[in-house]
């Protein structure tokens, strides 16, 4: 049997010689990594338009590619040196100030074609060394609920961390019937792309099983950092609930406990989850896209001893980090920052999750720059006039550059709504968006 490579790497230069060899690269390549031709085609165009991009802003620059087949999703990463000042033109609001400027269009037009035809994407920067880095998801078949109720398991339950395919997708169509949308990821509804991540070992699940293999429950997580782990569930299909839920959040914490992860936590936790294992994390309040108020709590707990780390803040958020760390028991050392006047790149760039469905967006700072505070209300003008209801904005207490926004998203109508310890580089603050006219 011979092993299909999981990545091919080019090295080449910003010109445009280079395209039809890219673009050969990407339609002969991605297919064999899984991806359709609809999307494949939509790759190379995005790839062909970055290209052309940097050949007339930085032309001749050296440029590493690499296309690689991930769990769910297929990837290309731009490796080069230049200035990120032209990224803005991946704004979510791009669109808008390029099409009132036709000269600006003429020579942003291709990145903003690249931000629209990708599935998603993302930037870091070291020093003057870029990295962008576009993203395609696998296109997974759709499941329907569960309609029939499953027989009700008898005798023994155990959990089991092993899970064949047919049993996940099993479950996840058993949960889209039990509970509502907002409990459970998206990806549920193509259990596909979760059995794939499984087998790549960026998602986990755990099932309860009777004697027979009549399935009573289900729980899932993921490590979206080295030292935290954020689980959905418990999920409970069976008679039993309070034994079923027992064994599955015992499965959770023992699986997750061989790991380097200090806080195990959840955003989508059931109203099935015992009660005294978690302390309450947050307490939202959501609006809903007909107009309703959903109350809802995040749920946290310690898996082994925090040792404590530093984190920057601005100085409009130490007391919200106080009355935090102290409720959680997280030993922090706050140190306060704010702009200095300093020297910033010109344009900002804002990355953007959006869940059309249940009208959610978050959104969290790529790149810096001098006009982030315009940037920050151009999106939430566009999101407001689409009509998405609960808009959030995430920071990484690790960067003082992202702490110093705490300043400016106050003044466009955020409010610290709660910390996600070690979610990233650091802790993660999560503003949410108070629209003054709701």
């Amino acid at each position: 049997m011979i092993q299909t490579p999981s990545y091919v790497s080019l090295d080449l230069l910003a010109d445009i010689c280079w395209i039809p060899l890219v673009q050969g690269v990407l339609e002969t390549g991605a297919p064999i990594l899984g991806l359709d031709q609809g999307k494949t085609i939509r790759l190379a165009l995005a790839a062909e338009e970055f290209i052309l991009h940097l050949s007339r802003t930085s032309p001749g620059a050296r440029l590493n590619m690499t296309l690689t087949r991930e769990a769910s999703r297929v990837s290309v990463l731009f490796r080069f040196e230049s200035s990120s000042d032209d990224l803005w033109a991946m704004n979510l609001t791009a669109e808008g100030e390029i099409s009132r400027d036709l000269d600006l269009g003429m020579d942003h037009m291709g990145l903003l074609l690249v931000s629209r035809v990708v599935d998603s994407f993302s930037i870091t920067l070291n020093r003057r060394t870029v990295d962008i880095t576009l993203y395609q998801n696998i296109t997974y078949p759709e499941i329907e609920k569960a309609i029939d109720p499953d027989q009700s398991p008898e005798g023994t339950l155990s959990a089991h961390s092993f899970c064949e395919p047919a049993e996940i997708s099993h479950a996840c169509a058993r949960v889209m019937a039990c509970y509502p949308e907002t409990l459970y990821p998206e990806a549920f509804k193509t259990p596909g792309e979760i059995i794939d991540r499984i087998a790549g070992k960026e998602f986990f699940a755990g099932l309860v099983k009777d004697e027979a293999g009549t399935i009573a429950g289900m729980i899932c997580w993921e490590i979206p950092s080295r030292q935290t782990v954020e689980f959905y569930g418990p999920y409970l299909f069976s008679d039993n609930p309070k034994d079923t839920a027992r064994l599955l959040i015992d499965l959770l914490v023992t699986s997750v406990a061989r790991t380097p992860a200090i806080t195990l936590y959840s955003r989508m936790a059931t109203r099935d989850l015992p009660k005294g294992d978690f302390e309450p994390l947050a307490r939202l309040t959501l609006r809903q896209f007909n107009g309703k108020i959903e109350k809802k709590t995040l749920w946290f707990r310690h898996l082994k001893e925090d040792t404590g780390c530093s984190v920057w803040a601005h100085p409009n958020l130490a007391d919200f980090l106080k009355k935090t760390y102290k409720n959680l028991f997280l030993m922090r050392t706050i140190r306060e920052y704010k702009s200095q006047g300093e020297i910033r790149p010109h344009r900002s760039l804002l990355g953007t999750r959006l869940e059309a469905t249940r009208k959610e967006a978050t959104l969290w700072p790529m790149l810096d720059g001098a006009d982030i505070h315009e940037n920050i209300c151009r999106h939430i003008k566009l999101l407001t006039d689409e009509q998405y209801t609960n808009i959030f904005f995430t920071i990484d207490l690790s960067a003082g550059w992202q702490a110093a926004l705490g300043g400016i998203l106050i003044q466009t109508g955020f409010l610290p709504a709660y910390v996600l310890p070690y979610a990233g580089q650091s802790d993660k603050v999560i503003y949410q968006y108070v629209d003054p006219d709701a």
